[in-house]
């Protein structure tokens, strides 16, 4: 199966932002829109005049990850997402917001939209995420200013990436996220709007 490729993406993004005639943007990144988006600042920094990334990587998906994914790929390659639906929540929520009464409503209709998804289009999207190439060589050529947050909890790619990403870029602010996992606006989307708002304003 051919999966999504980043470098092409962020390319269409380009070309998207071109069309438009919309450039500068703010542009707004979470997981595979922040591997997006740096290689968007970095190629195209005339193209982006300040970026957030939330829960995201710069480097390779880790090699003890990949088997566990693929098998959740093959999984619902051939029985649907239903087999799976748990797993995938394991990954995306954070264990607070899965125990939070509060959320409750919030998950269960993520895991219905979850049980509808096409799984074609979502095996494309996680073999890209599992074949993708380093941008850590990238990082260093963003210069607009830069948001990085990402949830305490998030497990699929760790709080360390974001440090990682955020020690890279000059000038870089990175916020951990309370009680949110790698989905952290749907775990805690009160704290990563509050950030949101905090570094935009700056930016008007």
């Amino acid at each position: 199966m051919t999966g999504l490729d980043m470098d092409t993406l962020s390319e269409d993004a380009a070309a998207l932002i071109g069309a438009l005639g919309v450039g500068p943007v703010h542009f707004v990144g979470m997981s595979m829109g922040g591997f997006v988006g740096m290689r968007l600042a970095a190629r195209h920094p005339e193209l982006v005049r300040s970026l957030i990334l939330a829960d995201t990587a710069a480097g390779p998906e880790p090699a003890r990850n990949v088997p566990r994914y693929r098998r959740l790929e093959w999984v619902a390659r051939w029985f649907g997402t239903w087999p799976v639906a748990g797993k995938v929540e394991a990954i995306m929520h954070g264990a607070s917001a899965r125990k939070d009464p509060a959320r409750a409503a919030t998950l269960r209709a993520w895991r219905e939209r979850l049980l509808r998804v096409d799984t074609a289009a979502m095996n494309r999207a996680v073999e890209g995420v599992l074949t993708r190439e380093s941008a850590i060589p990238l990082l260093p050529r963003i210069r607009c200013p830069t948001l990085v947050m990402v949830g305490e909890e998030d497990t699929a790619t760790v709080p360390a990436r974001s440090e990682e990403i955020a020690s890279a870029i000059s000038g870089t602010r990175l916020v951990r996220i309370p009680r949110a996992g790698h989905m952290s606006p749907i775990d805690a989307p009160e704290a990563v709007t509050t950030e949101l708002r905090s570094f935009l304003e700056v930016q008007r």
